[in-house]
This record gives structure tokens, C-alpha cells and sequence, in this order.
């Protein structure tokens, strides 16, 4: 990470690793998208964009069982 921002901000809190090592890779992140579907089925009032969501939801478990 070659940033001027991210490494004088590395250096200023004193981290061992550079600060990309913190953040979520891809196949870490999809793994949270059935949370995130989940929770906004919940709180998604218009039925037709609940349907919509309702019908991802297997679609990501599908993805997931491939990992």
C-alpha cells in the first residue's frame, strides 16, 4: 500500500501490519452478505422489494456452499 495517507497514518498509530491487512478480503466479505440480506428483509416494508430480496437469500446460500 503506497499511499502517502495510509503509511503516514500506519506510522503515526504504530501498527505492525500494514493497515490492508486489516480490512475484510472479498471471500471474507461475501460470507456476511446473508447477514446483511437477512437483516434488511426484516426491515423492508414494500412487499414487492421484500419478495426481491427474499429470492437472493438462496442464491447467496447457494455461493456460499461452494466456498
Amino acid at each position: 500500500m503506497g499511499y502517502p495517507f495510509f503509511l503516514k497514518t500506519q506510522q503515526s498509530l504504530v501498527y505492525r501490519l500494514p493497515l490492508d491487512s486489516y480490512m475484510l478480503k472479498p471471500i471474507q466479505r461475501i460470507t456476511q452478505y446473508q447477514l446483511l440480506l437477512k437483516e434488511t428483509i426484516k426491515y423492508t416494508r414494500n412487499e414487492q422489494e421484500c419478495l426481491h430480496l427474499q429470492e437472493a437469500l438462496p442464491v447467496i446460500f447457494d455461493i456460499l456452499s461452494d466456498l
